[in-house]
């Protein structure tokens, strides 16, 4: 009976100092190393290239000689493809500050008929009157556009990045503008006759505003990283003029406000290798 307590405590003795025993194992020379986990880093240059759909929209103003202004919109929906070219900084673990500058060539267009314009003049005296009336026909496009921006990223996982961007942008304009302008004679509400005559004329400008907008990216193997994002883009308001034809055909001045709504998605290679170790 002895002899058994004194095994039953002899193990307990052995159950109680082995632990300790173990534990001293991570003490001096022989300490097992911490464990080192990969993470991804944002941080390098990159290029790439991007596409997708735009929903542009230009307010105009038309101003006739001799007539009141009248206005009207162009709707200029489109697809647009291009690259960009940036560079990101993570400084902490859930944080990424960078720039980003793209250029995209855009199919963006639309037609625009505003309100004519017209004025009757009549001879005291006489029911002899001359009606003059202007109608005004565009055709708009979007040639192009481009943006400088600043991007600040939140990354909730090692490899998905939500980031808000904001920035400069600018773009070329074009318009294809006919005036016609008909003159009818009638006396006593009987024409006399109608002459017709038709000025046109093309307008080219390039104009500076801005953008902001958001979007997310993620890690799609190695150094390649795809995106998705939106960019509403304002271009201000852009004049041009198209001169009279010979005296006949009156000067219109036009003014447009050009916005942009703009979703894309992209393809990024980053330069600079995937991963860091970190403990």
């Amino acid at each position: 009976m002895r002899k058994l307590v004194f095994a039953g405590v002899t193990l307990a003795a052995l159950g109680i100092v082995q632990p300790a025993m173990a534990a001293d194992l991570d003490v001096g020379p022989y300490k097992v190393a911490p464990l080192i986990v990969p993470v991804y880093d944002w941080t390098g240059f990159y290029v790439g290239i991007s596409g997708g759909f735009s929903e542009g929209r230009s307010s105009n103003v038309y101003t006739i000689t001799g007539f009141a202004p009248v206005s009207d919109s162009t709707k200029m929906d489109g697809g647009v493809f291009g690259g960009q070219i940036g560079y990101n900084w993570q400084p902490a673990r859930s944080f990424v500050l960078g720039v980003e500058a793209d250029l995209q060539g855009t199919w963006q267009n639309g037609s625009d008929n505003p309100t004519g314009t017209s004025t009757t003049s009549c001879v005291a005296g006489i029911p002899l009157c001359t009606t003059t009336a202007n109608a005004v026909g565009v055709d708009e496009k979007l040639r192009w556009f481009g943006t400088a921006r600043g991007r600040v990223g939140f990354v909730p996982w090692d490899n998905v990045m939500l980031f808000v961007t904001g920035g400069v942008a600018f773009g070329e304009v074009e318009w294809n503008e006919t005036t016609t302008n008909t003159v009818t004679t009638t006396l006593a509400g009987t024409s006399l006759g109608t002459t017709t005559a038709i000025n046109s004329g093309t307008a080219t400008a390039t104009h500076a505003g801005w953008t902001v907008g958001g979007g997310s990216e993620w890690v799609l193997s190695g150094g390649w990283t795809g995106k998705l994002e939106y960019l509403f883009v304002d271009l201000g308001t852009i004049g041009n003029s198209y001169v009279s034809n010979a005296g006949v055909v009156p000067t219109v001045v036009e003014s447009s406000h050009v916005r942009d709504n703009i979703i894309r998605i992209g393809l990024n290679y980053r330069f600079g290798g995937p991963v860091v170790a970190r403990y």
